[in-house]
């Protein structure tokens, strides 16, 4: 995504790793049974987020119900699948109820003042949406993208360039496709076509602070996995990460061992992704302490996580990135989040 990069104010530290404790371990249980049974929550080992991708064991309470429905208490490190309208599953971990630290006072200076949230349970996908998933939307709905509306859509090559018909479908413009690329994220989404996915798939787009929780659980950690930059455990490209400007998108849960401690996967690099909040630089300073829902209006929404074009600071667990609703980019996706019991 192309944005308007913040000014940060002493973190040149974060570029090397600020050393210090890590992110609390994703509950480990014995496995007893395999995924891909419709209706099992499970809860995925150490073992399985260091594998491939969707690989978890250990069964525990809950249930999937109608399409887009998980029942159940949201659990530490749960994986609980969920049914699609048109009958593809997927998953989503649990983010239990409970205060976090949100912000930090290292970061840029609409990171401030650092303060404590409370955040109702909810259920988070556990990968962004891919573009399988988005195909089957389209498919059934008859959904068309914002970038197909306008004809165009950004395109990075060497910087950004706005490319005539390329959208979700034709990423790179006419003459490219997605074949052989359904589980990467869907992009080229703007906040609209995001919201609407969201919508038929049961859920909705997560706040800015379920959002953060979802990537830094309970302890502030600055990227998922804590607070020492790993360039092994994310996808981005430029200067300090290992792709120096020249990586793609990767396929969604390519980075198994940079997930958040509730099991959240790509929650730093790979795409961008959009939150339900309107941006305001000051919004800390009035926020509510409970279940913040962002101003009431505004010019451009909440982005996080980075992108795969970026360095390792607009990756960490509290940068704030932002852009117009109606915006469209090549590094630009979305996840979503379900309500808790």
């Amino acid at each position: 995504m192309r944005f308007r990069v913040l000014i940060l104010v002493g973190v040149l530290f974060l570029l090397v790793g600020c050393g210090g404790e890590e992110a609390e371990p994703v509950v480990e249980v014995e496995p007893t049974a395999t995924l891909g049974v419709r209706g099992t929550v499970m809860v995925p080992t150490a073992a399985s987020l260091s594998g491939a991708a969707g690989e978890t064991g250990g069964e525990t309470d809950g249930a999937a119900g109608d399409s887009g429905e998980v029942i159940g208490e949201p659990k530490l490190g749960a994986v609980a699948e969920f049914r699609l309208p048109n009958g593809m599953v997927a998953e989503r971990v649990g983010v239990p109820a409970g205060s976090f630290t949100m912000g930090s006072a290292e970061g840029s200076d609409d990171e401030v003042p650092v303060h404590e949230v409370h955040v109702d349970d909810f259920w988070l996908d556990r990968t962004e949406v891919t573009n399988d998933m988005f195909a089957g939307f389209v498919a059934d709905t008859g959904h068309v993208t914002t970038a197909e509306e306008k004809g165009e859509s950004e395109v990075y090559a060497d910087g950004w360039v706005v490319v005539g018909g390329a959208y979700w479908a034709a990423p790179e413009g006419p003459g490219s496709g997605i074949d052989g690329l359904g589980n990467e994220p869907v992009v080229h989404v703007s906040w609209d076509d995001a919201q609407a996915f969201c919508a038929w798939a049961g859920g909705r787009l997560p706040t800015e602070a379920e959002w953060e929780k979802g990537a830094r659980g309970t302890k502030e950690v600055v990227w998922p996995w804590g607070n020492e930059f790993d360039d092994s455990r994310l996808n981005c490209g430029m200067e300090d990460c290992s792709g120096d400007g020249e990586m793609g998108i990767a396929a969604v849960g390519s980075y198994p061992n940079g997930a958040s401690p509730f099991g959240a996967l790509d929650m730093a690099g790979n795409v961008w992704e959009w939150t339900a909040d309107w941006y305001a630089y000051n919004y800390y300073s009035e926020s509510p302490s409970s279940n913040p829902l962002g101003p009431d209006s505004g010019e451009e929404k909440v982005v996080r996580g980075g992108g795969w074009e970026f360095d390792s600071n607009v990756t960490r667990t509290t940068y704030r990135g932002a852009d117009g609703p109606m915006e469209t980019y090549h590094n630009l996706g979305f996840r979503c989040v379900a309500d808790g019991s």
